[in-house]
């Protein structure tokens, strides 16, 4: 019994709700002993996770240096200018080839013989036209009748003394 007298001394000194037993195993007793560890509300590992929103994560990298020394923004100006270049070469190959295709199957505008004619003979007789008709308005003297209905008298009173 002197096992249960020590189970007995330790409660004591740690407090009821500390220690416990659980019985025997093996002939030998165990004891269940819940201890509270002294501590807050978190430390530096706490510290360190709070300031991990608060840092700025930067994604330009431009200013930073290539293993041969050179910024990053003039390698990566280097490479766009130099893929511009093969892309305009690209497309002025492709022009190139559809000036050549289009200038050798031109086709050949021809009008109706006709047509041609017809319009000469209105050019022709375009001069003549108008000066007869010039003299035959100004033989006339008359003024140009119009079929034109005449526009009616807006009345705002029905006093005839004002009538015009």
């Amino acid at each position: 019994m002197m096992d249960w007298e020590r189970f007995v001394e330790l409660r004591s000194e740690l407090g009821a709700s500390h220690l416990r037993y659980s019985g025997l195993i093996a002939g030998y007793p165990t004891f269940t002993l819940a201890v509270a560890l002294r501590g807050g509300k978190g430390g530096f590992g706490k510290l360190l996770k709070s300031q991990k929103n608060i840092g700025k994560k930067t994604d330009n990298f431009d200013s930073c240096r290539d293993l041969q020394g050179r910024r990053l923004r003039n390698a990566n100006q280097e490479e766009k200018l130099r893929k511009f270049k093969e892309q305009k070469l690209k497309e002025d190959e492709i022009v190139q080839s559809l000036q050549s295709s289009s200038a050798s199957s031109k086709p050949v505008a021809a009008l109706d013989e006709k047509y041609t004619n017809q319009l000469a003979q209105i050019e022709r007789h375009k001069v003549e036209t108008v000066v007869e008709g010039m003299r035959t308005a100004s033989s006339t003297n008359t003024k140009p009748t119009s079929n034109a209905p005449k526009a009616k008298k807006l009345i705002l009173f029905d006093d005839e003394s004002i009538s015009d």
